[in-house]
This record gives structure tokens, C-alpha cells and sequence, in this order.
């Protein structure tokens, strides 16, 4: 809602008339397929949900992509609500075939429900000159998801994780950081909130480096904690937890 209100103030009178509802038709087969091979047992869900999840990620990438230039921006911003669309359903399936409760889909989608009701009524209550800092502020979350999601991953995991699995979770939770603060600092900076002036710290750079360096040490330890905890007289599970909470605090 937000990023379309921002696009429309660019939209010229004689901008040709779009049909994005159409996409709603390929979407739509995608999801009837889903539904009947997990309530209707037509097709295999698992080799459903897999091929969903990779053309959720195919039309995030491009709505990416598209939102880099003005003149596509606006399939941009279909694509990408479509790529999420997609990546829900998927989980959603994935959930099933996890063995999922009743009650786990049931907490799932109350708080779906609310975040979505949340976000529906602050982005329908944003105003032409707020929409940079609300886009900002929004992003943020994405950042928070990041984090969230990838500490789910490894706390929800009782076995060994493989190599690149722990790597993701890692450089999610890094990237994650990243983008929670870079984003609450540009919110802070287009609401007038903060200087727009740059952070002249002393010895930023070298501050900056250091910190890199400690999450590339906490990479390792995180993908080898048997070997780091024989250095730091710690259990695996403790040295995960630390390294995973560390990335989080320093990319913050």
C-alpha cells in the first residue's frame, strides 16, 4: 500500500492503462494446485511447495529489480506482493508437511491477521510527505524478520544443521542487523528526527573493521562450535547462541 501510494505520485494522466489483476490469474492456478494436493491428495505437495518457494523467490528478486527504475517500478511493486503471496503459501504447505497442530496454524495466522491489520491502517493513514520515512520505518521489520526468522531456524533444529544452513542462518541474522539499523536511521533522518549530516565518529573505519572482523570469528565458531568451545570451555549449543547473538548485536 505504501510503496503504491508513493508510485502513484509520479503517475502521469496519460500513463497507458495497467492490468495488473492478471497476474492474479497465474497465482491463483499456483494456489488451486497447492490446495488440491494437500486437501484433495491430486499431485505431491512437497514437489508443489518447492517449486512455489522458487517462484516466490524468482519474482522477489525481480520485483527488486524492477523497483530500481522508475518506468517498471510499478510491476516492481506487483511482483513483490506476488513473491509474498507465494512465499506464504508455500510455508504454509511446508508447515503441513512438517506435521504442523491445528493450533500452530491457528497462532500462525492470528498473527498474520493482526500484523496485517496493523500495517493496513498505518499505511492507509500516511500522507504524501511521510511516505519516504514510513517506507523506511517499514523496512526496518524486514530486517527484524530476518533476524527472527533465522533464529527460529537454528533454536527450531534439534539435530546437526549442514554446513550451509548454518552459514544462511549466520548471514541472515548479520544482514538482518544490518538492514533493522540502517533503516530505523534513515527513518530517523527523513522524519527530521536526526541530523542529516553524517556520523563523524573517531576511528569509525577502523571501528567498522573491527567489528567485521569479530562476526568473521563468530562465522567460524558458529559453523565449528565444537572447536570453539573447546577454546572457550563452552557446550556447542552455548557458543552457537553467543556467536548468533553477537552478529545480531554488532551489525545493529
Amino acid at each position: 500500500l505504501v510503496s503504491g501510494k508513493m508510485l502513484d505520485l509520479f503517475r502521469r494522466p496519460e500513463d497507458p492503462k495497467e492490468y495488473f489483476e492478471y497476474y492474479g490469474l497465474p497465482v491463483s492456478v499456483l494456489l488451486a494446485g497447492m490446495a488440491a494436493a494437500a486437501f484433495a491428495n491430486i499431485g505431491n505437495l512437497g514437489l508443489m511447495s518447492g517449486s512455489v518457494a522458487i517462484a516466490s523467490a524468482v519474482l522477489c528478486i525481480s520485483a527488486i529489480a524492477c523497483l530500481a527504475n522508475q518506468k517498471t517500478a510499478r510491476t516492481g511493486n506487483m511482483l513483490g506482493m506476488t513473491g509474498v503471496t507465494l512465499g506464504l503459501a508455500a510455508t504454509t504447505a511446508d508447515m503441513e508437511l512438517a506435521g504442523a497442530s491445528a493450533t500452530a496454524f491457528q497462532q500462525v495466522g492470528a498473527m498474520g491477521g493482526v500484523g496485517a491489520t496493523i500495517g493496513a491502517v498505518l499505511a492507509s493513514g500516511v500522507g504524501p510527505t511521510e511516505l519516504p520515512q514510513t517506507v523506511a520505518a517499514f523496512h526496518s521489520l524486514v530486517g527484524l524478520a530476518a533476524m527472527a526468522g533465522a533464529a527460529g531456524e537454528y533454536l527450531g533444529n534439534t539435530g546437526d544443521l549442514a554446513i550451509g544452513t548454518l552459514s544462511s542462518i549466520y548471514l541472515a541474522t548479520f544482514i538482518g542487523g544490518v538492514t533493522f539499523a540502517g533503516s530505523i536511521v534513515a527513518f530517523g533522518k527523513l522524519s527530521g528526527m536526526m541530523s542529516s549530516a553524517p556520523l563523524q565518529l573517531p576511528g569509525r573505519d577502523q571501528l567498522n573493521l573491527g567489528m567485521l572482523t569479530v562476526c568473521a570469528m563468530g562465522l567460524a565458531a558458529f559453523m565449528n562450535p565444537e572447536l570453539a568451545g573447546s577454546l572457550a570451555a563452552m557446550d556447542p549449543d552455548t557458543v552457537g547462541l553467543a556467536t548468533l547473538g553477537m552478529a545480531g548485536i554488532l551489525s545493529s
